[in-house]
């Protein structure tokens, strides 16, 4: 589908069913990733990276969501270059919600992107507070 969105920019369609494409497998990878993480009792560097790729992936599935979003429902989000969705703006915009810094010039201005980004903003809090906890608990175990 990524070629087929180059070979077809602008075409909503394709756009669309890439969008409905990329976001579950990149949820696949971050759910996958994250039991990987849980499945023993050591912290490895392996799992360091795992973590960050982990919240990497998640950034990336719900910047696909918002493509979705904004082709489903127009001007969900705006101001995204004079109403053109453009991957980046969103990859950006998810980031900076996944984040909670919400330092962005983008905003959610229709109610579906706004769900979506309350449930981008407690994932992305949930997740700190689960690896941090995790990586506590194992480092407190260890040391007992």
């Amino acid at each position: 589908m990524t070629v087929m969105e180059a070979v077809l920019p602008g075409e909503a369609w394709v756009v669309l069913t890439s969008a409905l494409l990329h976001a579950p497998f990149y949820l696949y990878v971050f759910f996958g990733t994250v039991r990987y993480l849980f499945h023993d009792d050591t912290v490895t560097i392996d799992e360091l990276y795992a973590i960050g790729a982990a919240f990497t992936v998640l950034a990336w599935a719900f910047a696909f969501i918002y493509v979705a979003v904004e082709i489903i429902w127009p001007g969900s989000i705006e101001p995204l270059n004079h109403g053109t969705a453009r991957f980046f703006d969103l990859l950006f915009f998810s980031f900076t919600n996944l984040t909670s810094v919400g330092l962005s010039d983008i905003l959610p201005t229709g109610d579906h992107a706004r769900s979506m980004v309350i449930l981008e903003q407690v994932a992305g809090v949930l997740y700190v507070a689960m690896v941090i906890s995790r990586l506590v608990a194992l480092t407190v175990r260890r040391h007992d």
